[in-house]
């Protein structure tokens, strides 16, 4: 009969008098359900429910919990009905038994857009705001699961199971001060997690310091005899941590007992006395306790002989409960669970906020939770716990509720710190308020805390319906932006209300009110209206190189390079123009999406930090950029030689140029509509739209121009002239300052444009013809551009000019009588539409690739032109094309080029700010 070990434990240790015969009545009970089961060691399955009690019963558990934990696992994997066991045992059994059973299913598996962890925790949060017992029954429940882990044949489950204890249930042993469990849950778990050999070398460790300890605290304990005073203190070596010394090697660490509080700081006054002590080593934890209500005094003691020892000052009562945390009070019949660990009810709170489940938001929390808690001093000596990575504003809700909306400035000490700084350990923190609120919308992004969320949420809501619509749509431009989705507009409102309906919205202005209300989180969103493909790959292929530019003052660059660790693959670092003390570095990272939140979290919070931007590095980004540049730069040479040869008039290769785009635009787009969702969630443009009319007219007369001006002008003067025209039509679209030397290096630039444009031997006609190609191109180039704008074209950018060209193949209609098709060569053909697709079709689709990662997209295209014509001006100079004297002055206007743009880039006049304010830049 399994139930002798636990019968034999509760005759020898039954401090509460509990009922054996009721307990043996829960195992009978629990034998049957379970009768025929097996666990994976082979065991019959009663073993588990009957170690878990055991394990409860040496923390002290009474009869109820005792009885619960032999039917913790009956309601969810046997017929045993619930109803059966409140009838049996009581409604108090019931209902324990009923949260565990609730702990296991998980009721809120139902949304795909949290990861495991996170929602492990939130069970937690779930079941500590039930009853504490719940929460110690699945730690012992756990406890008994990893001694048997071997069972397990799939390591990476074994793996996985060991690191979500070392995670999520030692931490919650740390919350709950169960320290004794947390060190066996630790031990056991990390078995699984490093090889065999490391794990022998630690114990190894372990068993050298724990003599070494002992030697110590017998060493203290003689000094304090050798004094002969009256109070009593003993001296004892203090368990060390196999986790903590594995990662990060544990310290020295004894502890001294003492009667009471009283004497624990005669034994301080000792130590300090006979020892010297470590700068600022001293935490009086007994006068301001931990979250978890640990108490005790921390001084480390430098050792005559060199080291380190951390001796920790307490009461017999203290060291207690550092060991057995909350089981030596929430047994008891009168147990008061909220005013010892107050922290239960700040984190139930999490449990309302049903819609903000946003993978960034629960990552951080759960990064900040995990972290540990911190001891705050505010106004009026008033002391506060708060989450580890907490900022000042943070601090500010906890002290202030929501008089911190009207806070002006933050101090610690006398010296100010900014309101996302993160909040030290032991500080003491004032503050001033203003007359007017000072808050603003970004101070969600400050803020970890539930209840400071909760604060600025209310103040959010108070906005108006306009200002809620304008916000949300900045953050949801900012999620757009961070995948490469194009603007929002683009986007068509009726599938977004589809792909979000469970989100319970009644229109798309009503879900950006809620957006900007913090009711619904961007990337909610953008996961429904694009969801990603799970990927079978492993854990190494799914992470992306992320390219990631911050400013670190020089004094935090270690702790940078702590957060980024050994994931770089490049890394630059210079210091700032404008600070002598702060750094700008670039790197570019590997990194998970899990991985990628939690370093921009730690970093936003970390003092001392910036983040400039961040997103996916895009090597081909580059490559495409000079490919286009290189087709831009080849194409009137290709269309040259056409020309001159005879094998096509300018009108055939004009008709020939829009027929062949148009059909390959035309496969592409379609291509698009059936394999891409992005492309079929788009909003149409308009094929009647007069502006693409005019659009579609000016870019005919350029090609047509510029074909017939090809007769008698050579490419390289075609080129030069172009791409010059260019520079002109971007400064004129791009430069809004009126300062007097922008003014006069745009005039100097034109007047050296038209001096190159009727220099050399070409004709007259030829130098006419290609200025009317270039007014035209200017005129496209202008329209475009505001087209774009208004109409937010980006990721739709393959369809405005899948339909600029079909207008175009209509106008090349007019040009039929012109041209004759008899005795044409079949392989000119062919290379003609060759020449069509390569030198005009792929620059649009290589185009629609790039311009989503452009953050500039006029300083871009400024790029893309001098790229153009730096390659023309040396393939002339290779070739005697032109004389020195023209590559001279072609060379001199590019400088002077080059220094406008660098100063119109500096002033911001080069900025596309609707482009800007509307992609929105990661900050």
């Amino acid at each position: 009969m399994f139930f002798a070990p636990l019968r034999k434990a509760l005759e020898e240790k039954n401090e509460k008098k509990n009922d054996i015969l009721k307990i043996e009545k829960a195992y009978l009970l629990a034998e049957k359900a379970h009768f025929g089961q097996k666990r994976k060691t082979g065991e019959d399955y009663i073993t588990h429910p009957v170690a878990v009690a055991i394990s409860l019963l040496e923390m002290g558990a009474d009869e109820t919990t005792l009885i619960v934990a032999l039917l913790h696992d009956t309601v969810e994997d046997t017929a045993l009905s619930l109803d059966a066991i409140r009838k049996e045992f009581g409604e108090e059994v019931a209902k324990l038994v009923d949260g565990l059973t609730k702990f296991e299913k998980n009721h809120f598996s139902e949304r795909t857009d949290l990861d495991e962890k996170i929602e492990t925790l939130r069970k937690w949060l779930f079941a500590l705001q039930q009853d504490l017992r719940i929460a110690i029954i699945k730690i012992a429940d756990r406890l008994d699961n990893i001694k048997t882990l071997d069972a397990f044949p799939n390591p990476q489950k074994r793996m996985r199971i060991a690191q979500e204890t070392l995670e999520v249930y030692a931490r919650i042993c740390e919350w709950l001060c169960l320290l004794d469990i947390k060190q066996s849950l630790e031990q056991e778990a990390l078995r699984y997690i490093i090889s065999e050999k490391e794990y022998e070398d630690i114990r190894g460790k372990i068993r050298n310091k724990k003599e070494k300890t002992e030697e110590i605290a017998q060493s203290f304990q003689k000094m304090w005899e050798y004094r002969g005073e009256n109070l009593q203190l003993t001296f004892s070596p203090w368990d060390i941590s196999f986790q903590e010394e594995y990662f990060s090697s544990s310290p020295v660490s004894i502890a001294c007992i003492t009667k009471d509080g009283e004497s624990c700081y005669h034994a301080l006054s000792f130590l300090h006395g006979t020892w010297q002590s470590k700068k600022n080593s001293f935490e009086d934890f007994i006068s301001t306790p931990k979250i978890n209500e640990y108490q005790a005094l921390h001084t480390t003691i430098l050792l005559p002989e060199g080291g380190e020892v951390l001796v920790r000052i307490m009461t017999p009562e203290m060291l207690k409960y550092s060991k057995k945390g909350i089981t030596t009070f929430c047994f008891e019949e009168q147990k008061e669970q909220t005013h010892v660990l107050p922290w239960i009810e700040k984190l139930s709170q999490l449990l309302i906020l049903n819609k903000e489940k946003s993978l960034e938001f629960w990552n951080g929390l759960h990064s900040d939770l995990l972290e540990g808690f911190i001891v705050v001093y505010g106004p009026e000596g008033k002391t506060l716990s708060l989450p580890k990575k907490s900022t000042y504003l943070d601090a500010a809700f906890a002290f202030l509720g929501e008089k911190a909306l009207f806070l002006d400035s933050v101090f610690v000490g006398k010296k100010p710190v900014t309101l996302q700084t993160q909040a030290e350990d032991g500080g003491h923190i004032h503050f001033t308020l203003s007359e007017k609120s000072t808050f603003s919308h970004e101070w969600i992004l400050f803020v970890d805390n539930a209840v400071s969320m909760e604060i600025i949420k209310k103040a959010l809501r108070e906005k108006n319906q306009t200002e809620k619509e304008v916000l949300g749509k900045k953050l949801l431009q900012k999620e757009f932006d961070k995948n490469n989705l194009g603007f929002v507009e683009e986007v068509n409102e009726k599938a977004i209300l589809i792909s979000c309906k469970d989100l319970e919205i009644d229109s798309f202005s009503d879900l950006l009110k809620k957006i900007g209300e913090v009711y619904i989180f961007p990337e909610e969103v953008v996961s429904r209206i694009f969801p990603r493909k799970k990927r079978k790959n492993t854990k190494e292929d799914e992470k992306n190189e992320e390219k990631l530019i911050c400013l670190v003052e020089k004094d935090d660059l270690s702790s940078f390079f702590d957060m980024i660790g050994d994931r770089v693959k490049q890394l630059s670092v210079h210091y700032t123009k404008k600070w002598k003390d702060i750094l700008e570095i670039k790197s570019v990272l590997r990194l998970s999406p899990e991985e990628r939140n939690i370093l921009v979290h730690s970093i936003r919070r970390a003092p001392g930090m910036r983040i400039i931007s961040i997103r996916q590095s895009e090597k081909s980004y580059w490559l495409f950029f000079i490919i286009i540049s290189l087709l831009w730069g080849l194409d009137p040479v290709f269309a040259a030689l056409m020309i001159k040869k005879n094998w096509f008039t300018p009108e055939e290769l004009t008709i020939l140029r829009f027929f062949s785009v148009t059909s390959f635009l035309g496969i592409i787009f379609l291509f698009q509509k059936l394999f891409f969702q992005k492309f079929i969630l788009q909003k149409s443009l308009s094929f009647w739209d007069k502006r693409i009319f005019f659009i579609s007219l000016s870019l005919f007369l350029v090609a047509l121009l510029s074909y017939f001006s090809l007769k008698s002008i050579s490419p390289s003067d075609y080129n030069i002239n172009i791409a010059l025209y260019g520079f002109f039509t971007v400064l004129l679209l791009g430069a809004h300052s009126k300062n007097l030397i922008n003014i006069m290096l745009i005039i100097f630039i034109f007047f050296g444009y038209l001096l190159l444009c009727f220099q050399g031997s070409s004709d007259t006609l030829g130098r006419i013809l290609l200025l009317l190609a270039t007014g035209a191109f200017f005129v496209y180039s202008f329209l475009v551009n505001k087209y774009r704008h208004r109409e937010n074209v980006l990721s739709r950018h393959l369809l405005f000019h899948f339909f600029t060209v079909v207008y175009c193949s209509i106008f090349c209609l007019l040009l039929l009588p012109f041209i004759n098709l008899d005795n044409k060569n079949p392989w000119h053909y062919i290379l003609g539409f060759a020449f069509a697709i390569i030198f005009t079709g792929m620059p649009h689709v290589l185009f629609l690739f790039s311009a989503q990662k452009i953050k500039n997209p006029i300083q871009t295209n400024f790029l893309q032109v001098l790229v153009t014509v730096i390659i023309t001006i040396l393939l002339d100079i290779m070739f005697l094309k032109i004389n020195f004297y023209t590559a001279v002055s072609m060379f001199a206007i590019l400088g002077s080029l080059l220094f406008l743009m660098k100063r119109l880039s500096t002033n911001g006049a080069l900025n596309d700010s609707r482009v800007e304010e509307k992609r929105g830049i990661f900050s």
